[in-house]
């Protein structure tokens, strides 16, 4: 699947506030999960759980600790998007989606994107960003967030 050209710009912004340091602000303005987010991403078993993880997790974050910001030399970005049919095989993202998967619900898309050298096969890699549709909704590595983690 191909990439909204809406998350693409996006996730330029978060590269361009991860090199001006701002990011923190972006993350908390434009990508924490609002109450109620959960729900539109996962089914309702666990989509309590997730909400409650989600928010701690963002609740406590520091961007200068939790993430690692991309050197004058990673100016690549490159942008994957995945069905939830698509995140358990899919071979750009980690292996955790397929535990996810059948707690998803049908529709979103998710996003998984890398800060890397121009050329090179790594970088800074993140996932868990899901387009909802009216805005993103940042949910990293959600198979963490399921009740039985």
């Amino acid at each position: 699947m191909t990439p909204s050209s809406a998350a693409v710009a996006f996730l330029e912004r978060f590269v361009l506030s991860c090199r001006t340091r701002t990011v923190g602000s972006l993350v908390r303005e434009r990508m924490v999960p609002h109450p109620g987010d959960a729900a539109r991403v996962f089914r309702p078993e666990v989509a309590p759980a997730v909400e409650q993880a989600a928010s701690e997790l963002f609740a406590a974050f520091r961007p200068e600790v939790e993430l690692h910001f991309p050197t004058a030399a990673q100016t690549e970005l490159t942008v994957w998007a995945a069905w939830i049919d698509e995140l358990a095989d899919h071979p750009e993202f980690p292996g955790g989606y397929a535990t996810v998967v059948p707690f998803l619900r049908e529709g979103p898309v998710w996003y998984r994107w890398r800060i890397a050298e121009p050329g090179a096969d790594a970088g800074i890699a993140y996932d868990g960003l899901v387009d909802l549709g009216d805005r993103f909704a940042w949910f990293p590595k959600p198979w963490r967030m399921l009740p039985t983690h």
